[in-house]
Order: structure tokens, then sequence, then C-alpha cells
């Protein structure tokens, strides 16, 4: 037991500092039911995180991150549910892909709201509490979308859907950082969210069978019925982070306040900052619209190209297999300080992307080209976080995150119109991985500019 813990009795915003029950210091523990943290015979809460042990990893923190990486791989298969299925619906409902694009714009317009609210909803009320509702309703709302019979139905449910996502995934990322030593940190918040592409490798592959065996209804129905059983687990294994009460010391209110908002992007683009802040958010921006603009069509692309609906399908697991793949060695390498090696992949993605468009015949140089365009699209884009890191000093660091993803986040929301136009339009198919390699190449050149960047941190 170690020598003090904090209580997650919150009054007002602030914790007290106690000493753990003893015989010496009896007196001194928390008698409060609804402390979090103690119970009234002065035992440790099993549901609380404990503070990991540098020396060696212990089950429960194993327990904590495999549970935490299985709600990500569960979004990212809720995530990529829609774009599995739109080429069904788009015969079934009449509908061209330019009218559809509203549907799948709503997931990731839900994403980046769930991020700002519920993110901040996990560091106050606890990041147990905020996953358990979070992964609730990504069930829930999974299963409406199966009975919906109206896009404007679909789009309400798939916003709901993306906005629980998005309370998702910063509180697993959070709860995995804070259940491992700090030694371990960056590598498992990196594989965790490889976790994200995996869900949709895998929701490719089980919702082609499941469309062709059933109907475009099962892949929803999996896709929520399979976080509601998970809950089980959750409930019973998910811990509480111990950090989040010393997080109640800073009043989170503070931070939506207009002024304090002005300061934060003032500070961002002072003037040793605003070449690399501009730089940053362009790659943020260009990077996330590029890889979701793939991920949302490249299964309607594909049998627009005349494959059959399976074969299509399939190169899309194939592309997000690829940036796994990407994200993992990417993650390694930038972890050793080789931050050059991001725009290299950024320009192999785009490269590839383009290649796709000339190649019309399947084959297993297609597939190759697709996994490594996954790579060098997704792959890039989950480990562009570490430019934040580098560049911002340590006091602008968070704020830089946040507003870079923020931007980004805009990309993601509007690569689904781009792309419904480009394949409704005359140009055919093909622009759209080609605007696809434009906005990758724009990122290899961008993050290049950045790693010679200097404001003050390392970019070797």
């Amino acid at each position: 037991m170690s020598a003090t813990h904090w209580c997650l009795l919150r009054t007002n915003f602030s914790v007290e500092r106690h000493l753990p029950a003893s015989r010496e210091s009896r007196d001194k523990r928390c008698l409060d039911e609804r402390c979090l943290y103690c119970k009234p015979e002065g035992r440790m809460n099993p549901r609380v995180l404990s503070a990991p042990s540098p020396e060696r990893l212990q089950f429960a923190q194993i327990r904590t991150v495999l549970l935490c990486a299985f709600i990500a791989l569960m979004d990212g298969f809720d995530i990529q549910a829609m774009a599995v299925v739109t080429p069904q619906l788009l015969d079934i409902w009449h509908m061209k892909a330019g009218e559809f694009a509203p549907v799948l714009s709503a997931s990731f317009a839900g994403i980046m709201l769930g991020t700002i609210l519920l993110g901040q909803a996990g560091d106050r009320l606890g990041r147990r509490k905020v996953i358990l509702f979070a992964f609730t309703v990504v069930g829930l709302a999974s299963i409406a979308t199966a009975l919906a019979t109206r896009v404007e139905i679909m789009m309400v449910l798939r916003f709901v859907t993306g906005f629980a996502i998005g309370g998702c995934l910063p509180n697993v990322t959070a709860l995995t950082a804070e259940a491992l030593p700090a030694r371990f940190t960056g590598r498992a918040v990196t594989a965790m969210y490889c976790f994200v592409p995996l869900g949709g490798m895998l929701g490719g592959v089980a919702g082609s069978q499941l469309i062709e065996r059933f109907d475009w209804q099962a892949v929803f129905i999996i896709g929520g019925v399979l976080p509601l059983i998970t809950l089980l687990a959750l409930l019973r294994w998910l811990p509480e982070s111990s950090t989040v009460a010393d997080s109640h010391r800073v009043d989170s209110r503070l931070l939506l306040g207009r002024p304090q908002l002005t300061r934060q992007v003032r500070a961002l683009f002072q003037p040793r900052l605003r070449r690399a802040s501009t730089l940053l958010w362009m790659t943020f921006f260009c990077s996330m619209a590029s890889t979701y603009l793939l991920s949302s069509w490249l299964p309607t692309l594909f049998k627009a190209a005349g494959r059959t609906l399976p074969d299509a399908i399939h190169m899309m697991s194939l592309f997000q297999f690829g940036g796994v793949l990407g994200g993992l060695l990417l993650g390694y390498l930038v972890d050793r300080g080789w931050i050059r090696s991001l725009p290299m992949s950024f320009v192999i993605g785009g490269c590839m992307s383009m290649l796709i468009a000339w190649m019309n015949q399947a084959s297993v140089y297609l597939s190759a080209v697709v996994v490594l365009a996954g790579a060098g699209v997704i792959g890039s884009q989950l480990c562009i976080n570490a430019l934040c890191a580098r560049l911002y000093p340590e006091t602008l660091r968070a704020s830089g995150i946040g507003w870079a993803l923020g931007i980004g986040r805009s990309g993601a929301i509007a690569s689904p119109y781009l792309g419904g136009l480009a394949v409704s339009s005359s140009s055919g198919w093909e622009s759209v991985f080609i605007a696809a390699a434009a906005l990758t190449l724009l990122c290899g050149l961008s993050t290049a500019m950045l790693a010679a960047t200097r404001t003050g941190q390392p970019m070797d």
C-alpha cells in the first residue's frame, strides 16, 4: 500500500489528501459512503486504479489496458460500419453518393463534439462513469441504426453514435496512460490507437460476410450487441483513475471562457511558434481529411470501379490493416526520435493512393498497394500527435494538441462531402484517390518543413 493516496470525495472541485487506514492513523481515513476510493471499513476500493509500479506490470494494469483496447476496437468497428453498408444502401434507397454524404459526415461531427464535451466530463466526473455511459450509447445507437428506414433518422443516429465514440476515445487513452509506468505510456497509447483501424478492418471482414448471408442491418446489430455484452466485464473490472481527484483542483470551466480561448490561440501564434502552428494545423486538416475521405468511400469507390461488393469491402479491410502496421512501425520510429520518418511515410501513402486510381485489375499487386497506402495515410495520421510534443513547450502542449485535433476533425467532417460530390460527378471515382493523394502529399511537405523547424524543442 502506498504511503498516501487521494480521496475521490469531491466538494466544490476540492480534494483532501489523507493517510490510508492503519492502526496508527485510523482517525485520518475517509469514512464517507460516497468516496470512490475508500470504504467505511477502511479497505481500498478495488474499482480505483492503483498507482503504477515502475518496476513491473501487474495483472490489474494489463487487464485495464486490454479492456481499453477492446473499447477502441469496437469503436473502430462502429466507425467503419457505415462505410461497409453504404454501397448497398445507395442501391436500396436509390440515392446518389452526394445525397448520402451527410450521413457519413454526421458521425465525424459527433466524434468531434463528443471528444470535447465527454473528454472534459471524464476529467470532472470520472473516466469510468463516462466510458460506461458512452459505450452503452454506442451499443444502443448502433442497434437503433439497424432499424432506420429514412436517411434523416440514420443521420441523427450516426451523430449520436459518433458523439458516444468521441467520448470513449479520449477517456480510454487517458486511462491507458495512467494505468502504466511512464516508460510504457507512449508505446501503449500508440498501440491502443491502432485498435481503432484494427476494428475497422474486422468490421470489413465481418461486414462482408454478414451482408452476404443476412443483410446490411446485421452489421449494426453485431456492432451494438457486442458493446452491450462487454459492459458486464467493464462493470466488473474497469477501474476508476486514481488521478481524477487531483485533476479536480483545476476548475475545467475556466478553460471554456472566451478570454481563455483567445489567450490560447495568441500563445500558439506568438512569433516563434507562428510558422510551426500554421504548418501543424495544415498537417492535421489534410491528414484527417485524406484518411476519412478514403475510409468513408473506399468500398463504394471499388464497387464503382466494377468490383463485387465483397471484393470492395476486402480492399477496405486491407487499407485498415495497412494503417495498423504503419501505426505500429511509425510509433516505434518516432518513439526512437526518428521524426523524419513521418514525411517519408506521408509521401509513400500519397504515391500509393494515386497508384490505386491507375490500377483497374484486382491482383496481388493492387492488394500490396492498398496496404502501403493504408500504412502511409492512416499510420502517419496516428503518429502526428508526436509533433505537438516536440514543437510546443509543456505549458502549451495540451492547448496545441487540442486545437490541432479540432482543426483536423473539421477536415474529417468535410471529407465525406467532397468524396460524395466526386463520386457523383462526371470526373469519376479516380478523382477521389487523386484528391486523397494530393492531401497526403501536402502532409508530407508540411511535416518535412516542421522537421526543420526550430521552436526550442529538438526535432531530431
